[in-house]
């Protein structure tokens, strides 16, 4: 009796003693994790420096162009509709309002899973754990990164409100078809903004967030209404959609407006210009989702646009005669290559100070030429000087 009461002990203290190191173990883990971690930053701070798309416009708000990294723009939480948040909430973390960061049982239901398919088949990761991975950390797909995201999903949950983590959420994971963010998804998809998603529209979008390329509406329409409609499904669950689910169609997917990049492309440049030479900062042109607005008259443009291609069409056939290799001189050709000032002839459409040269119809088509190569041509205009559009130009 005496001899199993010891041994019982000595199970009983060695249980303790492993569960303290497993426990002083994790808490190591925790430490070392947290001090590889980047600080979590507030929204001002998350405004300033995720990257944003920069656009031009008309005066009529024509999109010219647009530039960036990644095409994103960051719009306000109370600009994106509820619907979306509902849907999202629905369909990624039901119980987001309730954990701090991380959802122990998803994460007990994944592992099971992941153990029963002997790969990781689901990840059991809460909104917050998402937002880490995709501001902070990186897709790859190990248990130490797994474990860094949960504790940086908790720091998270300690320096932000939950609203402050949609907000940042929504605005930077992708959503297929270079989107990223709500906004540019509802402009992607719907041609319109984040704040006038409808709940199937809503629901459509949600439901593509796990794979934007496997279920896009517009490649796979109908993976992507099935995603839609366990969207919805989701929503009357939670008590967050208004009738059923089977009320709600597949919505229409407009085609996002087109950006009219031939247009005015020297008012472009010019606008790009005067854009970077007034930015002054660590936030650049590319990334720093500047919106540009310009006095091109888009009416007025095209009809000059096509007075320019009615003339070019008619003095062109002389511009290529005397462009022409084989009607050069003999002292200008070099193995099949003009010479430097040989007549090749150009058109001035417009001056960049900034490059240092023109804008020129050359062979018929738009390029950049250097102030220095030029040569005003003689019987035009005499004397040389700054030229100016409309004015010829030999090479």
């Amino acid at each position: 009796m005496k001899r199993r009461w010891k041994i019982g002990l000595g199970v009983l203290l060695s249980g303790v003693v492993l569960a303290l190191l497993a426990f002083l173990s994790f808490e190591v883990a925790i430490r070392i994790a947290a001090s590889s971690l980047p600080e979590v930053v507030d929204n001002q701070t998350y405004q300033e420096n995720i990257w944003q798309v920069s656009r031009i416009y008309a005066a009529d708000r024509t999109l010219l162009d647009q530039f960036s990294r990644q095409r994103r723009t960051v719009v306000p939480f109370k600009e994106i509709s509820p619907a979306l948040v509902d849907a999202v909430l629905a369909a990624e973390d039901r119980s987001f309002y309730q954990h701090t960061g991380v959802d122990w049982k998803a994460i007990a239901r994944a592992i099971f899973r992941d153990v029963l398919a002997r790969r990781f088949a689901q990840g059991g990761s809460t909104l917050t754990q998402q937002l880490a991975r995709n501001l902070y950390l990186n897709h790859e797909k190990t248990l130490w990164r797994k474990f860094k995201e949960a504790v940086l999903a908790r720091k998270i949950e300690e320096k932000l409100s939950k609203e402050d983590i949609l907000f940042q959420y929504l605005n930077t994971i992708y959503w297929g078809h270079g989107s990223y963010g709500v906004e540019e998804a509802s402009r992607y998809y719907f041609a319109k903004h984040a704040s006038d998603l409808t709940t199937a529209e809503a629901a459509l979008l949600a439901g593509i967030i796990r794979g934007p390329e496997l279920y896009s509406p517009v490649k796979y329409p109908e993976k992507a209404k099935g995603k839609m409609e366990h969207v919805l499904e989701a929503m009357a669950e939670c008590g967050t959609l208004s009738g059923s689910a089977t009320d709600y169609e597949m919505p229409v997917v407009a085609r996002r407006p087109e950006v009219e990049f031939e247009l005015a492309p020297y008012a472009v440049d010019a606008a790009i210009v005067e854009l970077r030479r007034r930015i002054d900062g660590p936030v650049s042109v590319d990334t720093g989702g500047y919106q540009v607005s310009t006095s091109i008259s888009v009416p007025f443009q095209r009809s000059m646009n096509e007075a320019v291609r009615r003339y070019l069409g008619k003095v062109r056939p002389r511009i290529k005669t005397a462009n022409s290799v084989n009607d050069a001189p003999d002292a200008c050709v070099h193995n099949g290559v003009l010479r430097p000032g040989c007549p090749v002839w150009a058109r001035v459409l417009s001056e960049d100070e900034e490059r240092g040269g023109y804008l020129a119809d050359l062979f018929g088509r738009l390029g950049w030429i250097p102030r220095d190569s030029l040569e005003v041509v003689e019987p035009y205009r005499p004397g040389g000087g700054v030229l100016k559009p409309g004015e010829w130009v030999k090479v």
